[in-house]
């Protein structure tokens, strides 16, 4: 499929209608994508413009914010929150930009903070949430844990470029020839769908995932087609340094990786203890890429609950 990876911004390395109808659908799956039937649509305003994020679980819990990476969308979780759910409150966010919120004019650290502090009011969590944050997402979580701390009772960060400034710097300067920037408009809904791809490519545990994320992602535009991210989302954003931000926080962090991530080879988690200091524990999920919710989902499950779990019923600044 190597013609159409240079189309698209998104997917899979085979066409995902060719794989869906043959594969066996594992009980996992099976539970996951039943369980997300039941989750709720929320919606809060922010500064004039909506954002959108979905809930599972149950008022009285303690609160889980998962925040998807760059060009994503809240139904990324959807293979990890219905199991975390069972002993949380857990909302996943669409940032502003991407999934159902709105575009804006440019973007920035402390706007997506401020989303994210919004949902968290609007959600009706108290000074008690956790926070998840994938790739990209780990800068509006960062923002938020510096500006508003007494919010949060912890952070996992997994496998975030933005802790790299170089890395993000060569992302801006890519511009619209990055694999985000193309804005492309499909003429037909399969043809769309046929070529998703995950940025950077990776596996999956299974090709349904890809279809579901796809499905998600994807909205009418005119007489056709379109990803509902806003293409230009990189160049449009203040990254505002905020890896610089980690080692103060006053959050309790932890920095996941995934063991194969092409963003973190051997010399990348190297550099990590300079970045965010000391105190915040530097680990890997073995066998995971960088989408590692989508290539070990239970894994991810399983270390969630674990790494979770100190700050289980724990207040903010106790």
């Amino acid at each position: 499929m190597a013609n159409k990876s240079q189309e698209t911004p998104q997917g899979i390395s085979v066409a995902v209608d060719q794989c869906v109808t043959t594969a066996e659908i594992p009980p996992w799956l099976q539970e996951a994508l039943q369980r997300c039937e039941q989750a709720q649509d929320q919606w809060c305003g922010v500064s004039g413009a909506q954002a959108h994020y979905v809930r599972w679980g149950e008022a009285g819990k303690q609160g889980v914010l998962l925040i998807h990476g760059g060009a994503a969308h809240a139904h990324w979780w959807d293979f990890v929150a219905p199991f975390l759910s069972d002993s949380f409150d857990v909302s996943a966010i669409d940032l502003f930009g991407m999934g159902q919120s709105d575009h804006l004019a440019a973007y920035s650290a402390t706007l997506f903070a401020e989303e994210v502090l919004a949902v968290c009011e609007h959600w009706g969590q108290g000074n008690k949430i956790i926070m998840v944050a994938h790739s990209f997402g780990a800068m509006p979580a960062i923002k938020a844990a510096s500006l508003a701390p007494e919010r949060f009772a912890g952070l996992v960060i997994m496998d975030s470029a933005v802790l790299l400034p170089a890395f993000m710097e060569a992302q801006r300067e890519l511009g619209a020839s990055s694999p985000f920037g193309r804005g492309r408009i499909y003429p037909d809904r399969e043809l769309a769908l046929s070529r998703f791809r995950l940025v950077p490519p990776q596996d999956c545990a299974h090709p349904l995932m890809l279809r579901h994320l796809a499905e998600h992602g994807l909205e009418r535009h005119g007489e056709g087609w379109r990803w509902r991210f806003d293409p230009a989302f990189i160049t449009k954003t203040d990254y505002e340094a905020v890896h610089l931000l980690v080692a103060a926080l006053e959050v309790p962090c932890v920095f996941l990786y995934g063991e194969h991530s092409a963003l973190f080879p051997q010399e990348q988690v190297s550099s990590l203890p300079a970045v965010l200091g000391p105190h915040v524990p530097v680990m890997a999920l073995p066998g995971a890429g960088h989408h590692m919710m989508l290539d070990r989902p239970m894994d991810v499950v399983a270390k969630l609950r674990a790494l979770l779990a100190p700050w289980h019923g724990r207040m903010a600044n106790t």
